[in-house]
């Protein structure tokens, strides 16, 4: 499947559930978790809240998400109930509530990540500042959450626990399905995970986002007939004439820090991938 968008219609409106769709590649070619992924999206943006950036404590753990999930019965993610949303808390929803239905009823079975494994994805998802070890945000994330799964399988397998396990089946075979991290625009694919860094240091003011890759939009940007990378996002303000919340935007490849102009935008993918035999 390509990545290719082509041009934004004119004359839709896009807050709309319908017009929303029409951002999204249609389902006909997709593959499996692009499918749940883009279903995902339709429901957060039916049911967004608006954008809030936390600036202090709230009454109650705060995630930025639309809805409270819980993950082996401890409370997870918290939804939008007083404030609103914000880009890392729907992006690593949207990945939690895609990987429970892609995994089905391996999902918090002993295949699943732990609970301190998905705690260890949290931080990534919403790049904690330690020193630069999740910078990379949830693309780094989705690579390492493979890693984990990988080891999780190869202990059920050990311990003889997997019922249905043949002794010829390994990680790819059984699970069929492949993560990985990659900073190529070129190559992502619908579903994508994405850390946006526009800054060298992430963690300062509009020096990272958090989205979800849709493809590339050709687009006139400066005078100039460019690709840019179009996501799926909560931001303070959207494009393509969208109100605020769950929305979708687009942002320019290779992109330099006006105040750094060494450094260009980064983009970190997080791509998990159905396996075909």
């Amino acid at each position: 499947m390509s990545n290719k968008l082509g041009r934004v219609p004119r004359g839709v409106n896009f807050d709309t559930p319908a017009g929303f769709k029409r951002l999204l590649p249609p389902e006909d070619d997709l593959d499996e978790w692009q499918f749940i992924a883009r279903e995902i999206m339709i429901d957060q943006h039916a049911n967004t809240q608006r954008y809030y950036w936390p600036r202090k404590k709230t009454r109650k753990p705060y995630t930025g998400c639309i809805w409270n999930n819980q993950f082996r019965k401890k409370d997870f993610l918290w939804g939008a109930e007083v404030d609103g949303v914000y880009c890392c808390g729907v992006s690593m929803e949207h990945f939690f509530l895609t990987h429970a239905e892609y995994m089905g009823n391996l999902f918090e079975s002993d295949f699943d990540l732990t609970w301190n494994q998905m705690m260890m994805l949290y931080r990534y998802f919403f790049v904690w500042d330690d020193n630069g070890k999740y910078d990379q945000g949830c693309g780094k994330g989705i690579e390492l959450a493979g890693k984990w799964l990988k080891e999780r399988f190869d202990a059920v397998k050990e311990a003889g626990t997997g019922e249905d396990l043949e002794p010829e089946d390994t990680f790819d075979s059984y699970m069929m399905t492949h993560y990985e991290y990659h900073k190529d625009p070129y190559r992502a694919k619908f579903g994508d995970y994405v850390q946006i860094q526009n800054k060298r240091n992430i963690h300062v003011p509009g020096g990272g986002h958090a989205a979800i890759f849709v493809g590339l939009e050709q687009r006139v940007v400066r005078g100039v007939d460019q690709e840019v990378v179009r996501v799926f996002q909560a931001n303070n303000s959207g494009d393509y004439n969208m109100k605020d919340g769950v929305t979708c935007g687009w942002y320019t490849i290779n992109k330099p820090d006006k105040n750094d102009p060494d450094f260009k935008r980064i983009f970190h993918f997080g791509s998990v991938s159905p396996i075909s035999y």
